[in-house]
């Protein structure tokens, strides 16, 4: 009976040290960016009047110039874990990997690092909330496809059908 426990014992060691070599990911890193905005930091208000929101200012956004570069990697002892469904919000960035071919190998999404939320009551049925925006900001994020030698961080926009993406910034990986 014993014999039987520590055999048991060892094939559960056995397997659970197979599952985990095969997680570890030797192409694994993560990479911290430095993230840039040329402009102070921006703003959005949104107000809501009575329980409906509406846009109470009109929105910093334009066309600024943002940067990107990275300045650290490290290698990380196994894979992230991997998005299966991505879900967008215009709260997040999408951070899109590139082969040397220019072919898309990888994307992920995180909350927008630069935003910062505000909110005040107004009134018994009045809430303010104000987005702002950092203008700079580091950030990491996992890769784990060893051909990614270019990131475009990417800005989600929804136009009432369809997710559209503005380019935010893009950069080299070392």
């Amino acid at each position: 009976m014993r014999k039987a426990t520590l055999t048991s014992a060892l094939l559960i060691a056995l397997f659970c040290a197979n599952a985990f070599a095969q997680d570890t990911d030797p192409a694994a890193r993560q990479l911290t960016i430095s993230l840039q905005t040329g402009t102070p930091m921006t703003a959005e208000k949104l107000g809501t009047e009575n329980n409906r929101a509406e846009p109470v200012a009109e929105k910093a956004r334009g066309n600024e110039l943002v940067t990107a570069k990275v300045v650290a990697v490290e290698a990380l002892a196994s894979s992230p874990p991997r998005q299966r469904r991505i879900d967008y919000s215009p709260d997040q960035i999408a951070i899109v990997g590139f082969a040397a071919d220019g072919t898309e190998v990888t994307r992920s999404v995180m909350i927008d690092p630069r935003l910062i939320r505000a909110e005040a009551i107004l009134g018994e049925n009045d809430l303010e909330s104000t987005r702002l925006y950092r203008q700079s900001v580091d950030f990491s994020v996992a890769l784990d496809n060893p051909d990614v030698v270019r990131i475009r961080i990417l800005k989600p926009r929804w136009n009432g059908s369809t997710w559209q993406f503005d380019l935010l910034a893009e950069t080299a990986v070392q």
